[in-house]
């Protein structure tokens, strides 16, 4: 796929623009400023109508893959059936209760009562953070999954989408960052970037240019 231009405008990614030219990760994971180079406006939106294409063409497969992604993140960090430690803290809260039955009947001191809810509350409490570290595991886990879900639902609408509509690249740019001899472009529908290098043939007498893809290949 070539493409013929005429602009000379140059564009800059709008996270530079807006949060500086040194990239920071966000404790959410977000890429804060952006240190990449400039691009022309004719070659962005080659890329982007390269790439649209691409995954209208391989849709199936990179749902495909996304499915698979969800499959392993159900596989790992499974979630623990908290039932067995909860019936556990109950069992020790009726210990708790027959202790001091104990103590009241004089069988024990209040000096053992208080070593033996020493011990109890301790692992109750031992218990009650294996349970919260489950719910946690299961509400990131689920997390996860939505989002990747999300993801598939937004490469299904690329079936619907003209991809020689440049009008619609802005909305679905996320950032592109220029490397010595590739440019990866990320979009907001897929959790992976596109590394295209090219080469440009410029015919200065007539003020053109031709666009070559010699490399394409997606990156995490």
């Amino acid at each position: 796929m070539t493409a013929t231009g005429t602009t000379t405008r140059t564009l800059m990614c709008s996270n530079r623009i807006k949060k500086g030219k040194i990239p920071i990760v966000a404790a959410n994971g977000e890429i804060i400023g952006c240190n990449s180079k400039g691009i022309n406006e004719k070659v962005l939106s080659f890329f982007m109508e390269y790439i649209l294409r691409h995954i209208q063409t391989s849709r199936e497969e990179i749902v495909a893959d996304l499915l698979e992604e969800i499959k392993l993140m159900q596989k790992s960090d499974e979630p623990i059936d908290t039932t067995p430690l909860e019936k556990e803290i109950e069992k020790i809260n009726l210990k708790k209760r027959k202790a001091i039955d104990m103590m009241l009947e004089d069988l024990i001191s209040k000096t053992d009562l208080a070593e033996q809810n020493t011990f109890y509350d301790s692992e109750i409490a031992r218990l009650n953070e294996e349970i919260n570290q489950s719910r946690n595991i299961t509400a990131i886990h689920q997390r996860q999954i939505d989002k990747v879900k999300a993801h598939i639902a937004e490469v299904n609408k690329t079936v619907g989408i003209n991809a020689d509509n440049s009008d619609i690249y802005g909305e679905l740019l996320e950032r592109f960052v220029i490397n010595e001899n590739s440019t990866v472009v990320y979009l907001k529908c897929v959790p992976f970037g596109f590394e295209v290098s090219h080469r440009v043939e410029v015919y200065a007498k007539i003020g053109k240019f031709d666009i070559f893809v010699e490399s394409f290949r997606i990156v995490a």
